[in-house]
């Protein structure tokens, strides 16, 4: 299309512009006039016919190359959008495991204290992890081991100290009152008489 406007501008110019301007330079008015009210018209006209599909041309394509860019535009903003929500989804999944991976073990840790201070000292203590929480659960282990110690210590020493106290009790079973005419009657006569009361 371009070159026929160009071919048609050669010929304008050859079949127009070049007797106007060669009429002007002889001072031919009549010659001017004729090619300004007749040949002007009539060989500017296919030249304009031209621009105008060429105008038609131009905004035709400016209208697909704007709808395939608002196409293209569209694509991308799914694409932001699909990305962006993934984005937030995968950020919501870490917050979640990360408050998990702390709230769980707490969770344990204080279900732990809690039947310890009720007495409960059979509670099994699940270490999961070697970090921050890992070290309280391994703390929270070795208190119940050394409770377990010091409650299973307590405990033979009462036994002891109740072994201990029904000896006590017998001797002071044999001691009592009602036993002495038996002890008096064991002492050497010099003190029986001395001693009694």
């Amino acid at each position: 299309m371009f070159e026929k406007y160009a071919a048609l501008r050669q010929t304008y110019y050859q079949n127009v512009i070049i007797p106007a301007i060669n009429a002007i330079k002889n001072h031919d008015k009549d010659t001017l006039e004729d090619i300004i009210n007749h040949l002007l018209k009539k060989e500017y006209l296919p030249q304009q016919q031209v621009i105008d599909q060429l105008i038609k041309l131009q905004s035709d394509v400016g209208s697909a190359l704007y709808s395939e860019s608002q196409n293209d535009f569209s694509q991308i903003l799914s694409m932001v959008v699909i990305i962006f929500l993934a984005g937030v989804l995968i950020v919501a999944l870490s917050g979640w495991r990360l408050i998990m991976s702390i709230a769980v073990p707490i969770k344990h840790a204080v279900e732990l204290a809690r039947s310890v201070a009720g007495g409960d000292l059979t509670h099994q203590v699940e270490i999961t992890s070697r970090d921050e929480m890992g070290q309280l659960q391994t703390a929270l282990q070795e208190m119940m081991l050394n409770l377990t110690g010091i409650v299973e210590r307590v405990h033979r020493n009462a036994d002891i100290i109740a072994a201990a106290s029904g000896q006590i009790s017998s001797g002071n079973i044999d001691l009592a009152p009602s036993n002495r005419p038996v002890l008096w009657k064991r002492l050497p006569p010099q003190w029986s008489k001395s001693h009694r009361r």
